[in-house]
């Protein structure tokens, strides 16, 4: 029996702006992406259809066998919107692609993420997690970068948020008080990398690595921090790293990368966020269960660097999805 598909997503039109700096942006995804997805899945020559959002899967029936899910939902408002879905295909008991529950709300929370790759040898900031008692340490490695530990899309981050002293820290800790618990994270001058993985442990379909630079900044040096806003009003630009650092720099970033998804536990795809310092060192900054696969996102600057076509990553993640489920039978 063949299989058939069922998106699930929230659509950004559903929801208010996360900003007042940018119309129409909230961290969830535009209707017109799931409706490519639909149909590019469609045109793979399987049977696939939007299902709904969190509340037709607060609904959802018995399925046959041969219905898989396709996650593309970020959930609802709350903190740990991330892990709603997942949570609600494994309680009825129904196949889903992406990374369980667990483990999204595991790369959600920056600090436990931390520690678990650096108990693995995986090079990451020195970090602090601050909630609303914490007493600050009496000696701190300045410049430091202030984020919400649990959030995505770089919200709650803005321009102020890197401190270079107590004073200034103390600031930020008092306007970022809705966000806690935060993480204090030494801040990292040097190329942002992130990594876009289809496939499952020593099965990779896809790993492509993306060069981000605000404006003409490949380089961030201090003060140069990616905030909410400037996604909102898509002042990151994409480039192919392989054009601006060393070969073997960029495929040590790709292999640290596979690791860190195997080490956390993901599943058929995951994004992975790096910095590299002036001295080639790499530091994971932080991992994305479910990234945005439609044009407008990284996956667009994905097909346009390594040739490849919409149609192509769609196939790679069903593949992926089957492969999975192939070996579990």
């Amino acid at each position: 029996m063949k299989n058939k598909f069922y998106v699930t997503a929230e659509f950004r039109e559903d929801y208010p702006n996360d900003t007042e700096l940018a119309k129409n942006f909230n961290d969830h995804i535009k209707k017109e992406s799931i409706d490519c997805l639909v149909s590019t899945i469609n045109k793979l020559g399987y049977e696939c259809k939007f299902y709904g959002g969190i509340n037709s899967l607060l609904k959802i029936n018995t399925f046959e066998q041969n219905i898989i899910f396709i996650n593309y939902n970020y959930g609802k408002t709350e903190q740990h919107k991330r892990a709603q879905a997942p949570l609600l295909l494994e309680m009825a008991n129904v196949k889903y692609s992406g990374s369980d529950p667990f483990v999204s709300l595991l790369v959600n929370d920056k600090a436990f993420t931390n520690k678990i790759l650096t108990a693995s040898d995986i090079t990451t900031p020195q970090h602090i997690l601050y909630y609303k008692n914490s007493v600050l340490p009496k000696e701190i490695q300045f410049p430091v970068i202030v984020k919400p530990n649990a959030s995505s899309s770089s919200l709650g981050i803005t321009q102020n948020s890197i401190a270079y002293n107590y004073e200034e820290l103390s600031q930020i800790l008092n306007k970022q008080k809705k966000y806690l618990p935060l993480i204090i994270e030494n801040y990292i001058s040097g190329y942002e990398i992130t990594v876009w993985i289809i496939g499952n442990k020593d099965r990779f379909s896809l790993v492509a690595p993306l060069l981000i630079s605000k404006k003409e900044k490949e380089f961030f040096m201090k003060k140069d921090v990616f905030t909410f806003e400037d996604k909102a009003n898509h002042q990151r630009f994409f480039h192919n790293p392989y054009n601006i650092l060393s070969k073997e720099l960029v495929s040590k970033v790709c292999e640290i990368a596979k690791r860190c998804f195997t080490i956390l536990n993901m599943r058929d795809y995951g994004r992975l966020d790096f910095r590299v310092d002036e001295s080639g060192n790499i530091f994971f900054l932080e991992a994305n269960a479910l990234p945005g696969f439609s044009m407008s996102t990284d996956i667009g600057y994905v097909c346009q660097f390594y040739d490849y076509k919409y149609e192509d990553i769609c196939s790679k993640l069903i593949e992926t999805v089957l492969s999975r489920f192939n070996d579990q039978n």
